[in-house]
């Protein structure tokens, strides 16, 4: 993990995705799950307890993002996130990443040049939208 290089003089913009819970308004036990979530999750151990598997990524808590920020990988992924964009919640995405997979993996795997696989990545979103 890196912070995305400069397209041209401008910096790549990337974007991040957020793990986040909510609470059926019409739960009889709404009270038991605040508790847990704000008590439990938010808190140092509930959040180790969940990064176990390390899903994380980078985290909001301050405490914990300094234990994790230990790990170059997660002091990249926050780095691009502070410059980043959340990830639109829309259909297009869809277009989007299905057409980077290829791509990322061409290129990840030599087997296509970066500017040759994103022009075709590029050109495979175009047709996808249309």
């Amino acid at each position: 993990m890196a912070p995305l290089p400069k397209v041209g003089e401008k910096r790549a913009k990337p974007l991040f995705g957020v793990t986040a819970a909510m609470i059926n308004a019409a739960s009889p036990n709404d009270f038991l799950a605040t508790e847990f979530l704000e008590g439990y999750l938010l808190d140092e151990e509930g959040l180790r307890t969940f990064n176990s598997d390390g899903s994380l990524g980078a985290v909001a808590h301050r405490a914990y993002q300094a234990e994790l920020g230990e790990n170059p990988n997660i002091a990249a992924t926050l780095a691009n996130a502070e410059i980043g964009d959340p990830m639109p919640n829309i259909p297009e995405m869809g277009a989007f990443w299905s057409a980077m997979e290829p791509a990322l993996q061409n290129i990840g795997s030599g087997r296509q040049a970066p500017q040759a696989a994103l022009d075709a990545a590029a050109e495979r979103m175009r047709t996808s939208i249309q």
